[in-house]
């Protein structure tokens, strides 16, 4: 488990998250998908439910872009906690951020 430091509940507000004077810049993609996950962490969404969530019914979008998205945002969260993985994937069902 990882215990999130105050200043990144800040996510939920803006698009950037500053340590040691760094900023994190999130694309809109990587700020909904992280805004979605930190409302309920723990629990897991399907690559299906996270489309839903990033993208209107109009957008067509492979759920493998979520697989991408998910990517990228682990890298820039590696900036916070180097040594510890935030969001988890889960064998064929998908994703979950796991927090303390």
């Amino acid at each position: 488990m990882l215990r999130l430091p105050p200043t990144v509940k800040t996510l939920n507000f803006k698009l950037r998250h500053y340590r040691v004077g760094q900023p994190l810049d999130l694309t809109p993609n990587e700020y909904r998908l992280l805004s979605v996950l930190l409302k309920r962490p723990g629990r897991v969404y399907s690559r299906d439910a996270l489309l839903d969530q990033l993208y209107d019914t109009d957008h067509e979008a492979s759920d493998r872009s979520i697989d991408s998205h998910i990517k990228n945002l682990r890298k820039k969260l590696a900036v916070i906690k180097p040594d510890q993985t935030l969001i988890h994937s889960i064998y064929g069902v998908g994703y979950k951020l796991e927090v303390e």
